[in-house]
């Protein structure tokens, strides 16, 4: 699901706060269609000619819809250059009509979390399909917990051709996997504690540095539950859910 971290010897990964060297020119390459972005050839940009790209920045990642004329990436270039001598690159960026799983982690998580939100509906009102799709967006966290996420900067090692781009990470994955939930459960006392019996599942699996991301979605299912009225052995039921993030 996630885009594979390159791991080919003539590229490598910089800090996050890497100060990307620019280009005197610039130039902005855009969509000319409206589409969702598919796929992404990252390749493509730093196999650029040195003596020409200084380097690229891209400000689309796979998931996103896309208009025509919208920016997909910017050139930094060495000598002055125009948008149509990046017609072969734009083609890197696939769009199509549809998202696809292939690069976009969330895809999948989208439509697990549709099934829940339309679950938890006032017309349907089935709990019990919901928490079914909380184990299963529970147990693809617990997998992409296990996975590299790609560098967000990336240079080439020999041309020292660079590439700025938007990815995906773990707290992100999990915003995605349970924040609409939560905020539709609403009432729903037996989804709530559900959800936190497997954020308590999902933390056991993540590494230290990424516990405060659990942690603080489960104190939003805490406050949120804060504003209910409800009895005293549900009360019970929360404060022993509650009891792997007081740690």
């Amino acid at each position: 699901m996630l885009p594979v971290p390159e791991s080919n010897a003539s590229v490598r990964a910089i800090a996050e706060q890497w100060a990307a060297p620019q280009g005197d020119f610039q130039v902005s390459v855009k969509a000319v269609q409206n589409g969702y972005v598919q796929t992404i050839n990252y390749a493509s940009f730093l196999n650029q000619t040195a003596t020409e790209v200084a380097g690229c920045e891209l400000h689309v990642r796979s998931g996103d819809h896309v208009l025509c004329g919208e920016a997909l990436f910017t050139v930094h270039c060495r000598q002055p250059a125009s948008e149509d001598e990046f017609t072969t690159l734009r083609q890197a960026v696939v769009l199509g009509a549809n998202r696809t799983p292939i690069q976009d982690p969330e895809f999948a998580i989208s439509q697990l979390v549709e099934i829940a939100l339309r679950a938890l509906s006032p017309g349907i009102n089935d709990p019990h399909t919901a928490i079914t799709c909380v184990d299963k967006l529970t147990a693809i966290c617990v997998q992409v917990a296990t996975r590299e996420f790609p560098a967000e900067n990336l240079i080439h090692t020999s041309s020292e051709v660079w590439l700025k781009r938007r990815t995906f990470t773990f707290a992100g994955v999990v915003d995605k996997a349970y924040s609409q939930v939560r905020q539709s459960a609403n009432d729903q006392i037996a989804v709530l504690i559900h959800l936190l019996k497997s954020l308590a599942k999902l933390q056991q699996c993540c590494a230290a540095t990424e516990q405060k991301t659990i942690s603080t979605h489960a104190l939003s299912i805490e406050q949120q539950i804060a504003t209910l009225t409800i009895s005293s052995s549900d009360k019970k039921s929360i404060e022993e859910a509650m009891l792997p993030f007081r740690a």
